[in-house]
């Protein structure tokens, strides 16, 4: 072989160790163990509950008020309601026929259109099919190279 230079296979291999590297770095890492106040951090969480119990309490007050109130407006608009359809019946006089529902008008239904028929696939010919290179079995061949020599 001749001295052919794979410059871009170097340059792979270069890659693959580097990221190899680097992983490794990475997965032997260890951060730096500083001195921690342990008492002080489990202060922080007991304050941090008591904060949230509270702030809980007054969000369930808050809901309970804003339900009573909605309740409060929709019973309002309910007796309102009530006494529209009771003012309305006492002042329309009452007609024992049912109303009539408007006919809808009919409407005609359109032909959807044919779908073209499916275009015929050309047939291959047979100058078009390239026959395949024939081949000698192995046994002539390596007899033929036999002969050469």
């Amino acid at each position: 072989m001749g001295g052919t230079v794979l410059k871009r296979r170097a340059r792979r291999n270069k890659l693959k160790s580097k990221f190899r590297k680097q992983l490794i770095k990475l997965q032997g890492f260890k951060p730096v163990i500083k001195t921690i106040d342990v008492e002080a951090i489990k202060e922080e969480f007991q304050n941090a509950s008591k904060k949230a119990a509270k702030n809980e309490a007054k969000d369930q007050e808050e809901v309970k008020a804003v339900e009573v109130k909605e309740v409060k407006a929709v019973e309002a608009k309910e007796v309102k309601e009530v006494k529209e359809v009771k003012e309305a019946k006492a002042s329309k006089p009452v007609s024992k026929k049912a109303p009539e529902a408007p006919e809808a008008p009919e409407v005609e239904a359109k032909p959807k259109p044919k779908k073209a028929a499916p275009k015929a696939k050309k047939e291959k010919t047979e100058e078009a099919v390239k026959p395949a290179k024939e081949t000698k079995p192995k046994a002539e061949v390596k007899k033929a190279k036999v002969k050469k020599d």
